[in-house]
């Protein structure tokens, strides 16, 4: 950093030159992993926004430029991964809004990026909520603090990717062996994957 004009972070660059880089930088991520077979996927939380815009992330606005800033910059993408915020599944108020922000993204997802599919995950995904959905959109719920995941099941033909918590979480170190998780958790719960699993990420 402090100036090299090869780093993504540092005092001489600004935002915009930061964005660019990035921009640049997943471009050659994806390019790179076509050439070696990987499908890559791009993740987003669709119902947050920083305060200092000034805008709700509903505003047709932010979801239409929020869109295009991604299928312009990312033609090549394979999969949007849209997420469900963490705490909201009991939020019925927050759950119109993200459905309405979906609904928007969906369709012009669909409209100009036509190898892209979608998916949506979240700390889980309900399946009433999966039912809402249209029917390519792919549930990809992340396990809740657990090295195994759900065989699938519960979302009948739906494609379904399973998803073990790893991850550091404040005072829990959810890793694999020598902390609390077990790859051989992870690898039965995916001998018992239902019909319609068929990724694990």
């Amino acid at each position: 950093d402090f100036g090299s004009s090869g780093t993504l972070h540092n005092e001489s660059l600004s935002n915009e030159e930061v964005s660019s880089k990035g921009i640049s930088l997943f471009k050659k991520v994806i390019a790179y992993a076509h050439q070696r077979g990987v499908k890559i996927a791009l993740g987003i939380d669709i119902d947050l926004i920083l305060p200092e815009y000034g805008l709700s992330a509903d505003d047709p606005l932010v979801i239409h430029a929020r869109i295009k800033q991604i299928t312009t910059d990312y033609p090549d993408l394979d999969y949007l991964v849209l997420f469900i915020s963490e705490m909201i599944h009991h939020d019925n108020e927050k759950l119109v809004q993200w459905q309405r922000i979906f609904d928007a993204m969906y369709i012009q997802v669909k409209e100009t990026a036509h190898n892209t599919r979608i998916a949506v995950s979240g700390w889980g995904l309900k399946k009433e909520i999966a039912d809402q959905l249209p029917r390519d959109v792919i549930a990809a719920p992340i396990s809740g603090y657990s090295d195994s995941f759900e065989d699938g099941s519960i979302y009948g033909d739906r494609e379904y990717w399973g998803c073990p918590w790893l991850e550091r979480d404040i005072y829990s170190s959810n890793y694999y062996y020598p902390y609390e998780m077990h790859l051989s958790n992870t690898i039965s719960a995916f001998s018992r994957k239902a019909a319609n699993m068929k990724e694990l990420y």
